[in-house]
């Protein structure tokens, strides 16, 4: 079986026509693919971080455990606790991020070791500051700030908050002698 002939066409070969033909469309495609970009190269595979060793999973519990220190310092009573929770509870929010901060966060130690020291002592204030009843107008506006700076939170699951925050305003404004309405 002989090789297929690219000048071969309707039974001729060879001839001069056919060869122009074929040189003016080899120089045609020469010049198209310097024109088009390289061919698509598969992305280099994402980088995976190594598993942590002891001593990293050693200091990320280290970590944790002041950072749970600190969400679990005493708080005064009434409005002035809030304050000072909301006020922790901001200032708390980088520190958490621990994978910005350069430790080696993975799916199990997160779970053994992030989720029941910083994420608990984490989940002990926000309880506090939810379930701390308002004094006063100071009260209603950590409660306020608070649910607003929980992102992505449905209002209905904070029901008890909104009733403590209507008593509050509701008795603030009965103090001023302005009618509220039922």
């Amino acid at each position: 079986m002989s090789p297929v002939d690219p000048f071969a066409l309707g039974g001729q070969q060879g001839t001069e026509a056919l060869q122009k033909r074929w040189d003016a469309l080899a120089r045609e495609l020469v010049q198209i693919g310097r024109l088009l970009p390289p061919p698509a190269q598969e992305p280099p595979p994402p980088a995976t971080r190594p598993e942590p060793t002891p001593a990293e999973n050693e200091a990320l519990r280290i970590e944790c455990e002041a950072i749970a220190a600190q969400l679990r310092a005493p708080l005064s009573e009434g409005d002035a606790g809030l304050i000072t929770a909301l006020q922790r509870w901001h200032d708390m929010q980088p520190r958490m991020r621990l994978s910005d901060r350069g430790f080696n966060v993975t799916v199990d130690n997160e779970c053994e070791i992030i989720e029941p020291i910083a994420y608990a002592a984490e989940e002990e204030l926000d309880d506090y500051i939810e379930q701390t009843p308002a004094e006063g107008l100071p009260g209603v506006l950590v409660k306020l700030r608070f649910l607003a700076g929980k992102r992505g939170i449905f209002a209905d699951e904070y029901v008890d908050i909104f009733g403590q925050l209507t008593e509050v305003v509701a008795a603030a404004c009965h103090q001023r002698g302005w009618h509220t309405g039922r």
